[in-house]
């Protein structure tokens, strides 16, 4: 679950990050530990936003489910 700071983040061409590249690093890094796949999400929306202001706020949390 995220705010919809982490889809919605704009670069300075005001590209969204946008759900499909979220959903896609997710996926690409389901085995990583937790704490460091929330590390790689903040960090890759940072990287596409660059240096723009974004206007709303970023939270991620994240649940695994054990099986």
């Amino acid at each position: 679950m995220c705010s919809v700071g982490i889809p919605e983040a704009m670069n300075e061409k005001e590209d969204f990050f946008g759900y499909e590249q979220l959903t896609v690093l997710l996926a690409q890094n389901h085995h990583v530990a937790s704490d460091e796949l929330m590390e790689k999400t903040i960090e890759a929306v940072e990287h596409s936003a660059g240096s723009t202001p974004q206007p709303d706020d970023m939270a991620l949390v994240l649940v695994r489910r054990v099986s």
